[in-house]
């Protein structure tokens, strides 16, 4: 059984031709070289949707990453999340390229947390273009936890 998954595992990642850029954001998340994927601050819309649960409060941020060394790869996003009765909600914007090349992102997700656990569900809707080619439009769903600290 193990070989038959792994196979299949092989199989689908072979045919599988996607990518797209590095969407985590923020200055403490850059600090770390990203490794995000445990931190629970305001950038959990893109970095850990599971992050969502743990905010407290509403709020607002936004981001301008400039590379002058690499020209075309500035990076831009947006989020705003908020409390709800049962769990938090947020939504994000990304943009990453120029006229040559460009992604955006729209995100939606639902964070909610379940003992030490938060548990985050995120949709996004992907659009890629590159000068020359057809626009590229897709969705995708993520879930991902963050377990918390203990107090």
């Amino acid at each position: 059984m193990k070989i038959a998954i792994l196979v299949v595992s092989i199989v689908i990642a072979s045919l599988a031709f996607a990518q797209n850029t590095n969407t985590q954001m923020g200055a403490r998340g850059a600090g770390l070289a990203y490794a995000t994927a445990t931190i629970d601050d305001e950038w959990g819309m893109f970095n850990n949707a599971g992050a969502l649960g743990i905010m407290e409060r509403a709020g607002v941020v936004s981001a301008y990453e400039v590379r002058p060394s690499l020209e075309g790869s500035n990076r831009l996003a947006a989020t705003f999340f908020t409390p709800i009765p049962v769990g938090s909600l947020g939504l994000g914007f990304f943009r990453f390229g120029d006229a040559l090349y460009n992604e955006h992102l729209i995100s939606a997700a639902y964070g909610h947390t379940l003992g030490i656990t938060s548990l985050g569900l995120r949709v996004t809707y992907h659009q890629h273009a590159a000068e020359g080619y057809e626009m590229q439009r897709t969705k995708s769903v993520h879930i991902e936890r963050i377990t918390q600290k203990s107090k």
